[in-house]
């Protein structure tokens, strides 16, 4: 099983140094798509800079975290302790493990994957997004961002993004035992799931993306 606890510390660094603001911007830019009072599960959230983003600029009913990396979540906690008192246990809720925390009966206004479903196999893959999709309310937002090789031509750009990309892979995979070996395609995942993309936007040339998908059935 994947875990990130090796590269923790650095990651946020990490992920500047090479992508720039970029991947900051992309998750940042689906903040506006989180309505007042949601319920709110972010799987895979890292470090948690964006958690804090989303309780400093909303009002949220409740928060359920997910995250498999015990380093990471202590780096999360950390930056929300900033926000206490204003926040209670009923607000936010930290669960250290992954989707398998997840209980039966849980529904959501919001799920947020960003950079999450990145790291998996195809089948594995399948699998956790049907999970994800099942906890969703009718017409829940599911936002996501992440990185895409969506050009399908060999020139200079594309080649250089698939270097990057494979590069940045066996990177994980050597330092934090990711299984993945290529980047899904994420808008065919979402299309056989019956989910509706309502927005999208590119950055850092078209490598990365952020998407809102609807859930319509």
């Amino acid at each position: 099983m994947h875990n990130f606890n090796f590269i923790a510390p650095v990651y946020d660094q990490l992920a500047s140094w090479v992508f720039g603001q970029s991947i900051k911007q992309a998750q940042l830019d689906t903040l506006t798509w989180i309505p007042l009072n949601a319920t709110v599960l972010i799987i895979g959230g890292g470090t948690g800079w964006y958690l804090k983003a989303l309780l400093e600029q909303h009002k949220v009913k409740k928060v359920v975290y997910i995250e498999a990396s015990e380093k990471m979540l202590a780096l999360t906690r950390k930056k929300i302790a900033s926000l206490l008192p204003e926040l209670t246990t009923s607000e936010i809720e930290f669960r250290l493990g992954t989707e398998d925390t997840l209980y039966p009966a849980e529904q959501f206004d919001i799920v947020v994957t960003h950079f999450f479903l990145d790291v998996f196999e195809p089948v594995q893959l399948k699998k956790i997004a049907y999970q994800l999709k099942n906890v969703l309310y009718p017409s829940g937002l599911w936002l996501i961002a992440d990185f895409r090789l969506a050009e399908q031509n060999i020139g200079i750009r594309y080649l250089w993004k698939k270097l990057l990309v494979k590069s940045m892979l066996l990177f994980f995979r050597i330092t934090s035992h990711i299984t993945a070996r290529q980047l899904p395609d994420f808008a065919a995942l979402f299309t056989a799931m019956n989910m509706k993309l309502v927005n999208e936007h590119s950055y850092y040339k078209g490598l990365i993306v952020s998407a809102v998908y609807r859930k319509t059935q």
